[in-house]
């Protein structure tokens, strides 16, 4: 199989007659041997942001010495930017290579897949293949019943900004979309929150008590934001320079939940207001301790390798 080919094999693939559900997914999977369950994920839903999340999470993640897959929706330039490693598409002839391999299970199916299964099937064995120490992993549609979401519990869970989307399938109110994009929240797991949703926080707050879960929601209501240390003195420190400059202080429990801020519009505006914000190392580190010198921008690559106790998955 060529790569055209490949690529026309998989756009034809037509959704007739079929729900939102796993059993699809699980089932293709299942004749792949299973992939997805010796990989590890951190899981990303939500409205707005997910996608740019994603990316920044990935590259902080590969930067700190991890081999981070990276599954996105959808692509802007190229069908291949779907399914990275370390920042690499696949390359053509992986994907036709897979593609071949993954066709007559697909085709033998009574309830046949739809075009983003097959894809997620597809980009669980790539990621396998390729031995990712972590694959950072995007939600298409909703989370509960997103074919993303056959995995177990991932090392975290984060939701993006909240808004009214796909209210055909998943509303109609706000808290019907929330309870649907809670269900990547899974039994005794971590979840970071972007927050400031009063119909929706509730939602994920619910979930996180019915499955024994955690959750860390991020506030952006406050003008200046900052990462404040793990470690009490630094903490302390760190705060009182804050004090002294009148900004407001916040905790923020990992990296890419800013990273939608800088995204927007306002990302001038942003970088001037944190510019003279002094980093450190945040309670559920990403990033370990730093030298403690004011930076001028949040530049991830200097985070990354100022790493001194990298995140063990």
């Amino acid at each position: 199989m060529t790569y055209e080919e490949a690529l026309k094999y998989i756009h034809s693939v037509n959704w007739v007659g079929s729900k939102l559900g796993l059993e699809r997914t699980q089932e293709l999977l299942e004749k792949l041997g299973s992939p997805h369950k010796k990989l590890k994920f951190i899981h990303i839903a939500g409205t707005n942001g997910k996608g740019s999340t994603a990316a920044m999470l990935a590259s902080i993640l590969e930067k700190a010495g991890h081999r981070t897959g990276l599954y996105t929706s959808p692509f802007i330039n190229r069908f291949n930017e779907r399914m990275q490693v370390n920042g690499k598409q696949i390359p053509d002839g992986t994907l036709a290579e897979l593609t071949d391999l993954i066709q007559p299970y697909a085709d033998a199916m009574e309830d046949a897949p739809t075009e983003f299964e097959l894809i997620t099937a597809l980009a669980m064995e790539y990621f396998l293949r390729e031995k990712c120490d972590i694959v950072v992993l995007e939600v298409g549609m909703g989370g509960e019943l997103d074919s993303t979401n056959v995995i177990g519990t991932p090392e975290a869970a984060v939701i993006a900004a909240m808004g009214l989307d796909h209210v055909k399938e998943l509303g109609p109110a706000m808290a019907d979309i929330a309870r649907a994009k809670a269900g990547i929240i899974k039994s005794g797991g971590s979840v970071v929150s972007y927050g400031g949703n009063p119909e929706a926080d509730p939602v994920f707050e619910a979930v996180c008590r019915e499955t024994e879960g955690y959750v860390t929601p991020v506030n952006y209501n406050s003008l200046v934001q900052t990462v404040i240390a793990g470690e009490a003195k630094a903490a302390e420190a760190a705060a009182a320079k804050l004090a002294e400059q009148g900004a407001r202080t916040m905790k923020l429990a990992v990296s890419c939940a800013f990273h939608s801020k800088l995204m927007s519009g306002a990302a001038e505006e942003f970088r001037e207001a944190v510019k003279d914000v002094v980093f450190c190392q945040p309670e559920i580190p990403f990033y370990s301790n730093l030298d403690g010198k004011i930076r001028s921008q949040i530049d991830t690559e200097y985070l990354a390798k100022h790493l001194t106790s990298p995140v063990q998955f």
